[in-house]
């Protein structure tokens, strides 16, 4: 399927943010004016990461449409040339038609899912429930913000996606930060994790709310 300049732009932007944050960066999409240096005024960069003695604005550009050409390119690096306390990042997204994607699974074998997790904790444990679950939230937000979330996601990002968009409360989003990173923990190996039934209940009933919000439910 042949992408957009601007979602191709995005796809490059998501596929570098899981190694800026393993590098210990805390990476910002579209970032305000509260978080830019006055020596930006009038540019916006895609992103920031930020991290103790070490800050970078990335700029993304599948060239031609609305998106900076390259003498404005230009232009924007050289404000950046006298700043020792940040560098100046261009990521090219190019046309490909072969872009791997991650599709909207139906929005019924996610409900089916989410009717199985209460038994999947019972026979199969915390492991097993905490990762289906999550698959499940996952697949549930992907249905409502497709083009975000076309390509795999840290926990992390997701969750400040969501949050930003007002998907998620602020207290659901603490619940699915720790959820989420006992989900990383499982999904590398650790087999101890655990996960409550109240717990469960409550990332199923996230769950079905970010289905409900695609559209009328049309299971329950």
């Amino acid at each position: 399927m042949t992408k957009s300049p601007r979602q191709r732009e995005r796809a490059v932007l998501q596929a570098v943010i899981p190694g800026l944050e393993a590098e210990g960066f805390e990476v910002f999409l579209q970032p305000g004016a509260q978080l830019l240096p006055p020596f930006m005024a009038g540019y916006r960069p895609d992103a920031i990461a930020l991290k103790p003695g070490r800050k970078i604005a990335i700029e993304v550009t599948a060239g031609g449409g609305d998106r900076p050409n390259r003498p404005a390119l230009q232009k924007i690096q050289a404000i950046f040339a006298s700043q020792r306390d940040w560098e100046f990042q261009i990521l090219y997204a190019p046309p490909s038609s072969s872009d791997p994607d991650l599709a909207p699974e139906p929005k019924e074998a996610i409900f089916a899912t989410l009717r199985r997790l209460p038994s999947l904790l019972d026979q199969g444990g915390a492991v097993a429930a905490l990762l289906t679950g999550w698959s499940a939230f996952e697949a549930a937000a992907r249905r409502l913000m497709p083009d975000d979330f076309e390509r795999p996601q840290s926990p992390s990002r997701m969750l400040e996606t969501l949050a930003f968009s007002g998907a998620v409360t602020p207290d659901e989003a603490d619940l699915l930060r720790d959820l989420g990173r006992r989900r990383n923990q499982a999904a590398h190996g650790k087999l101890d994790v655990t996960i409550t039934p109240a717990q469960l209940e409550q990332l199923i009933a996230v769950t079905r709310v970010l289905l409900e919000l695609t559209e009328p439910a049309d299971a329950v």
